[in-house]
C-alpha cells in the first residue's frame, strides 16, 4: 500500500485500520467514522472505525485530515453500538428520580431544569419517597401554589397512604410563610382527591387528621373544610360517600368530650341553612343529593337581604327545582301546614319568576327558565295520573288557607300549558259544560 498520501504520526489510521496509543485507555469500538487518511491526536483508539456517524454523547477528535468529528461522548463509556446511560457514571446517587434526571439532562437535552426538578419530585412522591422534603433547595418550587396541588393530588391518587398524606401536608404548614398561605387550597384538594378515589377510610382518615392536627386548627376552620368535603362528594354524586361524611361530621358535633374532670356534649346539629351542597344539587334537580342532605338537617330559605343579583338567582333557582319541592314534602311533619302541596307551590314560584323576569330585564332569560321549569313539573305531576278519578282529585284539591282549588289556581294564574293540557281540559268540560245560562 502506498502510503504517501498519510502523515507520519504515532498512530497512522488509513482506511479505518486500528490505532494504538488510545487517549486514557479508552475503546471507541465501532464509534466513528474513519476515511481515507483519518490521523487522531494522542493517539485515540478507533479501532473498526467505520459507519460510527452519528454517534452522540462523544468526545470531540480533531487533527484529523479528510476524516469527520464524533461528538459528546463523555470519559470512560463504551460506544459500542450505541450510547450506554450517563447514570451508570453515579452509583452513589439514593433515589431513582436523581437517576433520571441526570439521564434526562444528558441524554434528551430538550427539557427545562426546573420542569425535570417538577418531574422528578412528582416520581419521588409516586415512589412514596418523600425525603427530598429535607432538602431546603426544593422549597422554591413546593412554593408554587399550583404545583403543590398537583403534589398533594399525587401523593392521594397514587400512594393512597394516609401517613404520606400527613407528612406531605404537615410539610406544607411549616415550610414558609408561602406554603402557609396555600395551606387551605391544599387541604381541598386532598380531601376531593380523596372522595375522588371512593375509599370511605382514607377520607375519614383525612378529616380526622385535620380534626385533631393542632398546627391546621391555627390556620384553617376545620368545621369549613367538613362542609367541603359534604360539597366534593355531592358535586361527585357519590351517594355512599356523601352519607358516611354526614354521618361522621354529626357524630362529631354530639361526641361528649371532657374538660376538668367534666364531661361535656358537643354542639347539637341543627339546620344548616342556604349551604352550597344543597343549593347546588337542589338548582340541578339532584333528588337523591337533595334528598340525602335535607334528611341531616340542610335546608333553604329566602333571603330578602340578598344584594348579590347572581347569588340570588340561584337561591331561587334552588328553592324552585322540583327535587327540593319533594324533598320538602317528604318530611312534611317539619314544614307548616301551608306547604303541603307541590303544584301550589310550583304555581307560586312561577308568578314570582315572571314577576321578577319583568323587573329585572337582564336577567330575563334566567327567571324565564324557573317559570317554565316549574309549570312542566306540574305538567308531569298531572301526566302521572292513572285514571280520571285521580285527574279530578289533584286538580280539585284545595290548600289550607285557600278557596280556590288548583285548576282555579293555573287559570287565575294564567298557566297556559297547563290549562290547555287534554287532562285539564277534560275535567273543565265535565265541571261547566252542562252550565246554561239564562238571560
Amino acid at each position: 500500500m502506498d502510503n504517501t498520501n498519510y502523515q507520519e504520526l504515532p498512530t497512522n489510521l488509513a482506511h479505518g485500520t486500528k490505532g494504538t496509543n488510545s487517549f486514557n485507555g479508552f475503546n471507541g469500538t465501532n464509534g466513528y467514522n474513519e476515511t481515507s487518511g483519518t490521523n487522531r491526536s494522542n493517539g485515540t483508539n478507533g479501532t473498526n472505525g467505520t459507519q460510527g456517524t452519528n454517534g452522540t454523547n462523544g468526545t470531540n477528535e480533531t487533527n484529523g485530515t479528510n476524516g469527520t468529528i464524533d461528538t459528546n461522548r463523555p470519559n470512560g463509556t463504551n460506544g459500542t453500538n450505541g450510547v450506554k446511560a450517563v447514570s451508570a457514571l453515579f452509583p452513589t446517587m439514593r433515589f431513582s428520580w436523581e437517576i433520571k434526571s441526570v439521564d434526562a439532562v444528558f441524554c434528551n437535552g430538550v427539557a427545562r431544569l426546573n420542569d425535570l426538578s417538577k418531574e422528578a419530585i412528582l416520581q419521588c412522591i409516586n415512589d412514596g419517597d418523600l425525603r427530598f422534603l429535607a432538602d431546603d433547595s426544593n422549597k422554591t418550587l413546593l412554593s408554587e401554589k399550583k404545583f403543590s396541588k398537583e403534589c398533594v393530588r399525587a401523593c392521594v391518587q397514587q400512594t393512597g397512604q394516609m401517613p404520606l398524606i400527613e407528612e406531605l401536608l404537615g410539610f406544607f404548614l411549616v415550610a414558609n410563610d408561602e406554603t402557609r398561605r396555600n395551606v387551605n387550597s391544599l387541604i381541598k384538594e386532598a380531601i376531593s382527591s380523596t372522595i375522588k378515589l371512593n375509599d370511605e377510610k382514607l377520607v375519614i382518615g383525612l378529616l380526622e387528621f385535620l380534626q385533631n392536627d393542632k398546627k391546621i386548627k391555627t390556620l384553617t376552620d376545620t368545621a369549613e373544610r367538613n362542609e367541603d368535603a359534604v360539597d366534593y362528594a355531592t358535586i361527585d354524586q357519590k351517594s355512599n360517600m356523601l352519607t358516611i361524611i354526614l354521618n361522621w361530621c354529626q357524630n362529631i358535633k354530639t361526641k361528649k368530650f371532657v374538660h376538668k374532670s367534666k364531661t361535656y356534649m358537643g354542639a347539637q346539629p341543627g339546620p344548616k341553612t342556604n349551604r352550597n351542597s344543597i343549593i347546588y344539587a337542589a338548582k340541578r334537580n339532584d333528588y337523591e343529593r337533595v334528598k340525602i342532605l335535607f334528611r341531616f338537617g340542610y335546608r333553604l330559605e329566602k333571603q330578602d337581604s340578598m344584594t348579590d343579583p347572581l347569588k340570588k338567582i340561584e337561591l331561587f333557582k334552588a328553592l324552585a327545582s322540583p327535587a327540593y319541592i319533594v324533598a320538602s314534602l317528604e318530611n312534611l311533619n317539619e314544614e307548616g301546614t301551608d306547604f303541603f302541596c307541590p303544584v301550589k307551590k310550583c304555581f307560586e314560584f312561577a308568578c314570582e319568576a315572571n314577576v321578577r323576569k319583568a323587573t329585572i330585564p337582564e336577567y330575563k332569560r334566567e327567571y324565564e327558565e324557573i317559570e317554565n321549569r316549574c309549570e312542566d313539573y306540574t305538567i308531569s305531576l298531572l301526566e302521572q295520573c292513572e285514571d280520571l278519578r285521580e285527574v279530578e282529585t289533584f286538580l280539585q284539591t284545595r290548600n289550607s288557607g285557600n278557596k280556590d282549588t288548583n285548576y282555579m289556581l293555573a287559570i287565575l294564574d294564567s298557566r297556559m300549558k297547563f290549562v290547555a293540557h287534554e287532562r285539564f281540559q277534560y275535567v273543565l268540560l265535565k265541571k261547566f259544560g252542562n252550565v246554561c245560562f239564562i238571560e
